[in-house]
């Protein structure tokens, strides 16, 4: 079996092992993939995040990690939004946060490059050890995009108290 195919499988297996809500996704003609649903605490919000393996030449390969954070934007929520992920990257270590306007959504997007000499194992655990980085990473701005979602603008957000 290839390695894209069983990195796939098997970080689709850990996931669904751990009580998330996962599905197989071959979506892109030659890119393994998969769907997970993740939940945040405290909110009721679940992330969706696609994962597809493209494989890219001897070195090395890329599994792209795309999360939606938050869809169906108003006029409002674009702009508002926009104005944050430009704050926001500084601090998101892995990837970057936008506002992807055709779809109207909040997104972080990250690639990973695997090595070719990696098992399929082994890209498996740097990738959930990645996606679970990059959750931890969009958790500490979560509530604030909820704040925006709610209608006030990004400099009423900055305005409030106990802000950094």
């Amino acid at each position: 079996m290839e390695r894209s195919v069983q990195t796939i499988q098997l970080l689709e297996a850990s996931l669904r092992e751990q009580g998330l809500e996962t599905a197989l996704d071959d979506s892109l003609p030659g890119c393994p993939g998969m769907c997970v649903l993740i939940p945040l605490p405290d909110d009721g919000i679940q992330l969706r995040t696609e994962l597809h393996y493209v494989s890219c030449g001897e070195l090395f390969d890329v599994l792209q990690l795309y999360t939606t954070i938050a869809d169906a934007l108003t006029d409002h929520d674009m702009r508002e939004l926009g104005q944050a992920v430009n704050v926001w990257n500084f601090s998101v270590f892995l990837g970057a946060l936008a506002v992807r306007e055709d779809h109207r959504t909040l997104y972080h997007r990250y690639s990973l490059a695997l090595a070719k000499e990696l098992s399929a194992e082994q890209c498996a655990v740097v990738s959930e050890s990645v996606l679970t980085s990059i959750l931890q990473s969009i958790a500490p701005v979560q509530a604030d995009i909820l704040t925006l979602l709610s209608g006030i603008t990004f400099e009423q957000l900055q305005q409030l108290p106990d802000r950094p």
